[in-house]
C-alpha cells in the first residue's frame, strides 16, 4: 500500500478494500475494451430444475458441501422444491418497502479546498487529491456500477424468495474485488452505458435486470460475485442459497425475465431505486467531469 499512500488519496477501510482503492489508481489496467461479453442467452430450453441441477453439480465438487448434504438428507431435488416454494410466495409491500430501505444511500462527490471527497451518507469514504481528478471521475463511474448491481442482485433476489438483511454499504465492499473485471469493461463502454439508459428512459424494467445480469454473466465468475453477495449467511445456508439463486439468475436470463416477470414488476419501490441508480451511472460514463 506504500504507492498508494504516495498518490495522497486516503480511504475508509469500512468502506472500501485498500487493494480496491489501488486498483482504481492503477490506470494501467483500466480500460480493457479488448474483454468479450459472453452475453447471448443459454438455450431457450433451460429450465428451473435444470438450471438447479447444474449448479448442484458444481457445488458437488467440494467434498465438505457432500458430506454435510448426506448428513443433513438434503438433495438437489429438495433445493428445486425449496426454490420453487419461495418464488411462488408473493411480495408484499411491506417487503418491497424494507428492501427498498437498504438499497437506498445517498452518495455525493464534492470538489472541496484539498481533496474531492466521496461521501455515503454524509460520511467521507474517498479522499482524492486535486491532481487526481481522473481518479475521482473513475472512482465515481465505478461505485456507481458496484450500485447498480448491487439493486439487480437484491431485487432478483427478493422475486426468487431469497431476502438480504446486509446493507447496501456493506454488499458494495464485499462485491467490489469479485466485479473488477465487469467494472473494468463497463467503464470502457460508452455505447452499452447508452443502451442502458434508452432502457431505463422506456421504462422496461426487466429488461434492464436482464441486460445487467447478462453483462455479469459475461465478464465474471457468476458464483464468486453471488458468493460474496451473501457472505453474511452461514457456510451451509450460504451454499445452498448460492445454488437457488445462480440457478434463478440462469433461468432470469434464458427467458429473457419471463420466469420472474410477475414479482420483479411488484419490487416497484426497490426498482425505483435500481433505475436512479442506473441515471447516475449512466451520467458518470458519460460526463465523467464535474461540474
Amino acid at each position: 500500500m506504500e504507492s498508494l499512500a504516495q498518490t495522497g488519496i486516503s480511504y475508509s477501510d469500512e468502506h472500501l478494500t485498500g487493494e480496491f482503492v489501488q486498483w482504481l489508481v492503477d490506470t494501467t489496467i483500466r480500460p480493457q475494451a479488448s474483454i468479450v461479453l459472453m452475453s447471448a442467452p443459454p438455450p431457450p430450453s433451460a429450465d428451473l430444475e435444470a438450471a438447479v441441477r447444474a449448479a448442484w453439480k458444481e457445488l458437488e465438487e467440494d467434498p465438505r458441501f457432500v458430506a454435510e448434504a448426506q448428513r443433513r438428507n438434503y438433495n438437489a431435488d429438495q433445493a428445486l422444491a425449496d426454490l420453487r416454494r419461495r418464488m411462488e410466495q408473493p411480495v408484499t409491500a411491506t417487503l418491497d418497502q424494507r428492501i427498498a430501505a437498504k438499497l437506498t444511500l445517498k452518495y455525493t462527490v464534492t470538489r472541496e479546498k484539498r481533496a474531492f471527497v466521496h461521501r455515503v451518507n454524509g460520511t467521507p469514504i474517498l479522499m482524492i487529491p486535486p491532481a487526481q481528478a481522473a481518479v475521482s471521475a473513475n472512482a465515481r463511474a465505478t461505485l456507481y456500477a458496484i450500485y447498480v448491481v448491487v439493486d439487480v442482485l437484491s431485487v432478483v433476489a427478493a422475486a426468487a424468495g431469497v431476502y438480504i438483511t446486509q446493507g447496501k454499504e456493506a454488499l458494495s465492499k464485499s462485491l467490489a474485488t469479485p466485479l473488477q473485471r465487469f467494472l473494468t469493461w463497463i467503464g470502457g463502454n460508452t455505447a452499452e452505458a447508452a443502451e442502458l439508459e434508452r432502457l431505463q428512459k422506456a421504462g422496461k424494467k426487466v429488461d434492464v435486470i436482464v441486460k445487467v445480469l447478462s453483462w455479469l454473466r459475461g465478464t465474471v465468475n457468476l458464483k464468486e460475485v453471488v458468493t460474496a453477495f451473501f457472505d453474511s449467511l452461514r457456510w451451509w445456508e450460504k451454499a445452498v442459497t448460492v445454488v437457488q439463486f445462480v440457478a434463478s439468475i440462469t433461468v432470469t436470463i434464458a427467458s429473457f425475465g419471463a420466469s420472474l416477470t410477475v414479482k420483479l414488476v411488484q419490487l416497484g419501490a426497490a426498482i425505483a431505486v435500481l433505475f436512479a441508480d442506473v441515471v447516475l451511472l449512466v451520467g458518470a460514463l458519460t460526463k465523467p467531469a464535474m461540474s
